[in-house]
């Protein structure tokens, strides 16, 4: 199975997702990272020295 992108229109929708993930992060507004992830995904993390981990909607609004 290759990993690697078919079309100029797959890469296009790749690099969209990871410049979503990227602006949120510099924003630090979880609305604005929302659509860089799977509505299914979990997220992981810390909050201080707190490991975490919740359901994609709940972690990005720990605004």
């Amino acid at each position: 199975m290759s990993t690697s992108p078919k079309t100029v229109s797959e890469y296009d929708a790749i690099a969209e997702t990871v410049q979503r993930y990227v602006d949120g992060g510099k924003s630090g507004r979880g609305a604005d990272m929302r659509a860089a992830f799977h509505p299914g995904a979990t997220i992981f993390g810390y909050i201080g020295a707190e490991l975490f981990a919740r359901p994609h909607p709940e972690a990005l609004r720990l605004e």
